[in-house]
């Protein structure tokens, strides 16, 4: 089993160390290309919610990062400490258009994750949002 795990802050100015964090656990784990891209998407996107939604844009507020790989398959947990949010309940707000048809505003990054994830779960546990998602290097295999 390949586990690593880190503190990180949450602000977008600081996403490039997370982002050498999981190219790097990557690297060890000798994931392809692509699956190294899907998983510095989910991070990402994960991460991009925290500061904006979850923290409010602004601050030193951590995130918790936890990346492992086993027979196959790469467990992510994300945690951050922001107030409580179960971002995989319910739907976005409807927002209505000049013309009068009603579109979903946000969320559509979640689905991104849920999409490119095995399987998504979401508890409150030590006063911190946890997510974790799992993937297979499936078809893209091992470098």
């Amino acid at each position: 089993m390949l586990s690593q795990s880190g503190q990180f802050v949450a602000r977008m100015d600081k996403f490039a160390e997370i982002r050498s964090f999981v190219e790097a656990f990557c690297l060890l784990a000798q994931a392809s290309r692509f699956t190294s891209l899907r998983l510095t998407l989910i991070v990402e996107e994960l991460f991009t919610n925290s500061v904006q939604h979850g923290y409010g844009g602004s601050g030193d507020n951590p995130i918790w990062l936890s990346i492992s790989y086993l027979d196959g398959e790469i467990e992510i947990t994300y945690e951050d400490a922001a107030p409580p949010y179960d971002p995989f309940q319910g739907p976005s707000k409807p927002f209505a258009t000049p013309g009068g048809n009603s579109v979903r505003l946000g969320g559509w990054g979640l689905g991104l994750v849920k999409g490119l994830g095995n399987s998504v779960s979401y508890t409150r546990a030590d006063d911190r949002n946890r997510i974790c998602l799992t993937l297979s290097f499936g078809d893209s295999g091992v470098a």
